[in-house]
């Protein structure tokens, strides 16, 4: 945490998560008051959380049901098509 007492937590959305969330930024940055998980910070930013098949914490992979309990940087994976 800051010395203010919130975290930030800086969301990359990856280019194929992006295409599904039609109109959300490439990166959100969020403040929070207290610890949280990873599902409970993207249904507070209106991500729902079965699109989302990968989170990145720091460069680490992470469940959703990860705390983010620091200033984090999440980067979040959507499916991958192909053929």
């Amino acid at each position: 945490m800051n010395a203010v007492g919130r975290i930030k937590a800086k969301v990359l959305l990856s280019a194929n998560l992006r295409a599904i969330l039609e109109g959300k930024p490439e990166v959100i940055t969020v403040e929070i008051d207290q610890p949280m998980s990873i599902k409970e910070l993207l249904v507070q930013i209106d991500i729902n959380p079965l699109v989302v098949v990968m989170a990145l914490v720091n460069g680490t992979k992470r469940s959703k049901d990860f705390r983010i309990e620091h200033d984090a940087e999440i980067t979040l994976l959507g499916p991958v098509a192909g053929g």
